[in-house]
């Protein structure tokens, strides 16, 4: 019954780290419609001062609400990018980092779930858990932030996972 316990927990390690990435993706795809919200509205608050400035009678009263606005967004880009920057390092365990946009796969991914590139003969890596930081071969601390790593890093760890998530897969 220990096949099939590795089977089963590679199969909810895998669910997992799909929709961390999936929620990831989503998150991108809401700052990028921020950012464009914020674009309109300083066109808008260009656009006041303009009309402003060619009838010489400049009053800060139309600007106010929408730089309050120009504001909110900029906050909640903030915030946004903040929970990305959480689930990017939450990894939750060994990945392969897309060389097109830099973000952590699950280990065995054939294409990146944040922009589609192929992740055919990239080279797969163990991250940190923490921050998100590579991890050299046989490290037992992440170097960078300095958490202890649970199972030595190296070849046949990674080997290992790979292989129960292949199997995951097929």
């Amino acid at each position: 019954m220990g096949i099939l316990d590795s089977i089963n927990d590679a199969i909810n390690k895998g669910a997992s780290e799909t929709s961390r990435l999936i929620e990831v993706g989503k998150l991108k795809t809401q700052v990028g419609s921020l950012n464009k919200s914020r674009t309109d509205l300083m066109a808008a608050l260009g656009a006041v001062a303009y009309d402003q400035f060619r009838t010489s009678k400049l009053s800060l009263e139309e600007f106010a609400p929408i730089a309050e606005r120009i504001r909110a967004v900029e906050v909640e880009i903030a915030q946004t990018q903040k929970r990305i920057d959480e689930l990017s390092t939450a990894s939750t365990g060994p990945s392969v980092v897309c060389p097109a946009c830099g973000t952590a796969n699950a280990m065995g991914a054939k294409f990146c779930v944040s922009c589609g590139g192929s992740l055919e003969g990239v080279s797969q890596q163990v991250l940190c858990t923490s921050c998100g930081a590579p991890l050299p071969p046989g490290g037992k601390f992440c170097v960078k932030c300095g958490t202890s790593v649970p199972e030595p890093v190296g070849g046949e760890q990674a080997a290992e996972t790979a292989a129960e998530t292949k199997e995951a897969q097929e």
